[in-house]
């Protein structure tokens, strides 16, 4: 089965890696811990083969799910304390290590004056006397650990000895020591380069800490969340509860509340009612309500439509009110999922506080009474900072005020719900708030404002062809290329979107000028080569991929290309000549020892097939990847076929076809099974001539 380099990079560890990042992201999303719940461990060197677990007896073993550890001398008494950052609650403990010292210590702070002025990279020698002298080694880093920066003073722990015999200083960019005279155990002390002498550095006063168990507020549903950074609310049609269909926010252009709400949830009836209630003050504050029923999207909550109804006549509920469909409550749970990490149900009541743009304001999980909403409704014009004090529950200052939520990540959990006219939607309201002027700006900039349309206009280039909009895809990735006009990919994806719509003339011409621009770029050549690829030119292919090849011979992708180009072109002894050429090299090449297995096995002409060579190839590659891909196992089918193995062919091929079944891929399933068959009937398959 040979593999364009396109299919081959599918398989590749990058895309697997990115691809396992994805799927841990969603299951801690979802609830799970990125740690596994597991304890903390703390070990001690014991001096010998092997550390000693004493987790439990330091009080280390915490539940917490742990990021970052920091040492420092918090408290200026010679031993080294810890400071422990958490995903969650607490995020940061402070473990102060109070155990009696009987031990010595020299704690040493460096300042450069020819080098940095932290001295990092400063390396210091401490030679001990005494009947076991010691010669000890720090080094001063920036940053010791995953998001961490443990204290830059230097800590040495001397034992049992208190005599210092020397203390020599490599400051960065020397290759010269400096000695530094007169420094005594149990002391802190600063070491300024090329001074030679220790400067005695006392004890600061600190803030007393008290110890004490974290204080965490009890778990709840209930949510006020004012948002600093407003998104748009998803266009929604609800039902009236005759079954007429309607559209939420049509044209509405002052502030609404969306509230979802059953008749069995108490809750609910008591908002609703309060809002029938005091409807003068809301209307005079120029909020509308919109209250959509849940009832009929869970029958196992015993709701009922007509008791709802009921309900809300009953009241005499002066506001809009329906029933929500099933695609109006996922719409709002993908928005509500993408600004929240943590993936949670919607409880009920749930409710929207939308701005006059309708534009998503504030959350409310739980009931929300007229007196919180008529307190917030200021808040729709209100300045960042007002927006600010009241979204963060705990006081303090800002350091700075962090980067705007990216708008195409909610694109993309549209995308990914399947609502492409909302991603759509959202997209053009992104490229309809540029502030005008600004567009002359971007388009043409290879800037940081042209890169980010150009990705605006690529998801929309995507979404369009998704769509089935060809002209308009075409259209948006002309406009993405004009954004950052000096971004190679964007080209070749233009050149491909002008091929699909029938203009080869116009995506030759831009291939060729890439080429021309880039001459002596093997990836470039590479780029295009497989923009030939996929336009079905598997010729023009080859001849990019070998001149890629020429430019950077040692490139084993570029290579690889050529290969599995020659191979798809038909040209077996070129293709097998590249392929041993890489597997001197990278003896373990999957994809390589793959594709040559698969000639091997498969080639129409008898000449080129080798099935005990094949059979050699093909597993050398699915142990490479622990027999888990499909297309591997095969080819070691069909080689195991070729040189007469037919009870390991059925074998290998069914348990390919299982693992091709079980992953979806069902045109590698149908193959397979075709193939199950003939091995089954002691027969090779042969590739058909060309």
């Amino acid at each position: 089965m040979s593999q364009s380099p396109r299919e081959a990079a599918s398989l590749t560890a990058s895309s697997d890696y990115f691809r396992n990042w994805d799927a841990l992201g969603l299951m801690i999303s979802r609830g799970s811990s990125f740690s596994g719940r597991e304890r903390h461990c703390l070990f001690l060197n014991t001096n010998g083969p092997r550390f000693a677990d004493i987790s439990a007896a330091a009080e280390l073993d915490l539940l917490d799910d742990g990021r970052a550890v920091a040492m420092a001398d918090w408290d200026q008494d010679g031993d080294l304390d810890l400071l422990l950052a958490n995903r969650t609650a607490p995020r940061l403990r402070l473990l102060r290590n109070d155990l009696p010292r009987e031990n010595h210590f020299l704690a040493l702070r460096l300042e450069g004056r020819d080098c940095n002025r932290d001295a990092i990279g400063a390396r210091v020698e401490l030679h001990t006397a005494g009947s076991q002298p010691r010669r000890l080694i720090e080094t001063v880093r920036a940053g010791d650990g995953f998001l961490t920066q443990s204290s830059k003073w230097l800590h040495f722990g001397l034992g049992k000895s208190e005599n210092i015999q020397r203390l020599l200083v490599r400051w960065p960019g020397s290759t010269a020591w400096e000695e530094f005279h007169g420094l005594q155990a149990d002391q802190r002390y600063q070491l300024t380069q090329g001074s030679g002498e220790p400067e005695l550095v006392e004890k600061t006063a600190l803030a007393e800490l008290v110890a004490e168990p974290p204080s965490l507020p009890k778990s709840s549903d209930k949510a006020r969340v004012v948002l600093t950074r407003r998104r748009t609310f998803p266009q929604l049609e609800f039902l009236s509860f005759e079954g007429e269909s309607s559209s939420l926010l049509s044209g509405q252009s002052k502030p609404v509340l969306v509230n979802l709400w059953a008749s069995w949830c108490l809750p609910c009836l008591e908002e609703l009612r309060e809002y029938s209630n005091r409807r003068d003050e809301l209307e005079q504050a120029g909020l509308h309500v919109a209250a959509l029923c849940t009832d009929e999207l869970d029958t196992s909550t015993g709701g009922d439509l007509e008791a709802a109804q009921e309900f809300l006549s009953k009241i005499d509920f002066p506001f809009t009110s329906g029933r929500a469909t099933t695609q109006a409550v996922s719409r709002i749970t993908a928005l509500h999922h993408q600004i929240f990490y943590k993936e949670r149900p919607l409880p009920l009541p749930c409710s929207f506080l939308l701005d006059g743009q309708g534009r998503l304001a504030v959350i409310y999980r739980g009931k929300v009474t007229v007196d919180q909403l008529l307190q917030d409704l200021p808040l729709l014009n209100a300045s960042p900072e007002t927006l600010d004090e009241q979204a963060f529950p705990v006081p303090g200052h800002f350091v700075f005020r962090g980067p705007g939520i990216n708008p195409l990540s909610l694109v993309r959990a549209y995308r990914d719900g399947g609502y492409l006219e909302d991603a759509r939607q959202e997209l053009q309201e992104v490229l309809a708030n540029v502030p005008e002027g600004s567009a002359e700006k971007v388009e043409g900039s290879a800037g940081p404002s042209g890169k980010f349309f150009a990705d605006v206009y690529r998801e929309l280039a995507t979404l369009e062809a998704e769509l089935g909009n060809g002209n308009a895809s075409l259209a948006a990735w002309r406009q993405a290329a004009r954004s950052d006009p000096g971004n190679p990919a964007l080209a070749v994806s233009l050149a491909l979107a002008d091929a699909r719509q029938g203009q080869q003339d116009e995506a030759t011409r831009q291939l060729e000028a890439l080429t021309q621009q880039f001459p002596e770029q093997p990836g470039i050549w590479r780029m295009v080569g497989a923009a030939w690829l996929q336009m079905q030119d598997v010729s023009r292919a080859v001849e990019h991929f070998a001149r890629a090849v020429e430019l950077a011979p040692e490139d084993v992708a570029a290579r690889f290309d050529l290969a599995s180009g020659l191979q798809l072109q038909g040209d077996a002894q070129p293709a097998i000549a590249e392929y041993e050429t890489i597997l001197q090299s990278h003896p373990s090449h999957a994809q390589a020892l793959n594709n040559l297995a698969w000639l091997l096995a498969t080639h129409p002409v008898a000449q080129f097939r080798d099935g005990m060579r094949g059979v050699e190839l093909a597993q050398r590659a699915c142990q490479a990847t622990q027999e888990q891909i499909p297309v591997f196992l095969g080819t070691l089918g069909a080689a195991h076929a070729e040189a007469g193995n037919f009870p390991d062919a059925v074998r290998v091929t069914a348990q390919a076809l299982r693992l091709a079944r079980g992953m979806g891929e069902d045109n590698l399933a149908s193959q397979l099974a075709d193939r199950l068959k003939l091995h089954q009937q002691g027969l090779p398959y042969h590739q058909p001539p060309r």
